[in-house]
């Protein structure tokens, strides 16, 4: 089972460190209530849960 979600949790890893150098180069560019800017945390926030949820199921 772990082999199976491991590399799901190391794909959302990979998209979370996307999306905060993202949102970090929207929010200098647009500024930091933009709602790009405000949009993109909304979808790292998403991501986040996802990736403590998968990450909850492995210790479990």
């Amino acid at each position: 089972m772990e082999n199976v979600e491991l590399p799901n949790t190391k794909k959302l890893e990979v998209r979370i460190k996307a999306l905060k150098q993202y949102m970090i180069s929207t929010a200098y560019e647009k500024g930091f209530n933009h709602p790009h800017t405000v949009k993109i945390s909304q979808e790292l926030d998403t991501v986040l849960n996802k990736y403590q949820t998968a990450k909850s199921k492995l210790c479990s």
